[in-house]
């Protein structure tokens, strides 16, 4: 089991894309416990399409011979408790299931615009607006009206944790606790990469 915890998650996705093309990520691999005995789980989280193998998955057997876990062209589906190639009904539930999703997004965004009093002008915002420095961000009004739309002010404590100090500590914690990366190569990253005032979206000066 302690193998299993201990796999790279990036090699998981690279074997995936090596069969599907598809650089897979959407996996965990936890610790649970089954009958007091300790176990290994991968959960897997879904998708919106499925994913074609790209080529066969083969693995030897005894005598040389070799059996072959899926084939080029496969898609798999879950049936009950078993995940089996799937056929055109599954498909079309696919198909039929995400067309849903799309119909019922663009009802809400239409819901939105009847509903709206009359002179009010509707815009178009990403969902994550926030506060920014940045020249090509979207300009909102600050406003003392209550019937505004909410706007996120998010203080530097949360939009920049890390000092230098804890960058290092958390990339040496990634690498298995090896203390491979210092302030100096923190340092040439800056400079490579033109980390400064000038980059917002990595570094805040007060």
């Amino acid at each position: 089991m302690s193998s299993i915890l201990d796999l790279d998650p990036a090699k998981i996705t690279d074997k995936i894309a090596k069969y599907t093309n598809q650089q897979f990520s959407e996996f965990e691999i936890e610790e649970f416990k089954r009958d007091g005995k300790k176990i290994a789980v991968l959960i897997i989280f879904g998708v919106s399409l499925p994913m074609i193998f790209t080529r066969p998955g083969t693995y030897n057997i005894d005598g040389g011979r070799q059996k072959t876990a899926f084939s080029k062209g496969t898609i798999y589906f879950r049936h009950g408790a078993k995940s089996e190639p799937g056929d055109s009904n599954d498909l079309s539930r696919v198909i039929e299931g995400r067309l849903e999703e799309i119909r019922k997004s663009w009802l809400s965004g239409v819901r939105k615009v009847v509903s709206a009093p009359i002179g009010h002008v509707v815009q178009v915002l990403p969902p994550d607006v926030k506060m920014s420095i940045r020249s090509d961000a979207i300009p909102v009004r600050i406003t003392n009206n209550k019937e505004a739309p909410a706007y996120k002010l998010e203080t530097p404590d949360s939009t920049y944790p890390y000092r230098q100090k804890e960058v290092i500590e958390n990339v040496n914690k990634k690498l298995r606790g090896k203390k491979i990366v210092n302030q100096y190569d923190i340092l040439c990253v800056r400079r490579v990469y033109g980390i400064n005032e000038l980059r917002p979206d990595f570094y805040y000066k007060p």
